[in-house]
């Protein structure tokens, strides 16, 4: 409990940095969009010492009342969990969101994935547990993130995911950049993986 209280406030720390490195002026390209930050040398620091792996995302909003961010389970490409966790709040102008994978828990059977979603006026964060899949030590783990700028268009944004792979699977990478760009489109891609963890965001309202 106390290494949880710990993450939840250097991910509050992470998130007011970020923010406060924010440009104060967006122009009107910039408007409505979300990206992976820049992090600096200190904002990386922070994060290492408490995530296996982890994505910070900047975002835009002039039109969106809520932000919510989700986790999905896939296996072999079949959707068996729309929810593991969820979280949601209200949209600022300007705002982060971080994803935090945490150390394995229980002996490498579970993981604590934090979601932290901050702006100004403060902050949201939630920690939810995953399971890691059957015999996790023997397979590759494979951690992926948006990488292109896209836009809050009010549909479902796949912001990063967490690919568990057996290792005597031929020629398996990472997930491509099409997926990130147009899940419904490229789904099929998720069958390559046995487990796979999609975290999701949507602006609405």
């Amino acid at each position: 409990m106390k290494r949880l209280r710990l993450v939840g406030v250097l991910v509050f720390i992470l998130l007011i940095g970020t923010l406060a490195g924010c440009n104060d002026e967006a122009s009107e390209s910039e408007v409505n969009r979300i990206a992976v930050s820049d992090l600096n040398s200190r904002e990386e620091a922070i994060l290492s010492t408490t995530a296996g792996a982890s994505s910070v995302f900047n975002f835009t909003n002039t039109s969106y009342e809520e932000v919510a961010v989700w986790i999905e389970k896939y296996q072999s490409g079949e959707l068996v969990e729309d929810e593991i966790g969820s979280i949601k709040t209200l949209a600022a102008d300007k705002g982060s969101i971080i994803l935090a994978a945490g150390k394995a828990v229980d002996d490498e059977k579970s993981q604590v994935y934090h979601i932290g979603i901050g702006d100004e006026g403060g902050t949201s964060s939630s920690s939810f547990t995953i399971k890691n899949p059957n015999n996790s030590k023997n397979m590759s783990v494979m951690y992926g993130e948006l990488s292109q700028e896209q836009a809050l268009n009010q549909k479902e944004l796949v912001l990063a995911t967490i690919a568990y792979s057996n290792e005597n699977e031929q020629g398996i990478s990472s997930i491509p950049v099409d997926f990130y760009e147009n899940p419904k489109a490229h789904l099929d891609v998720l069958k390559k993986y046995s487990t796979v963890y999609v975290i999701k965001a949507k602006f609405s309202g």
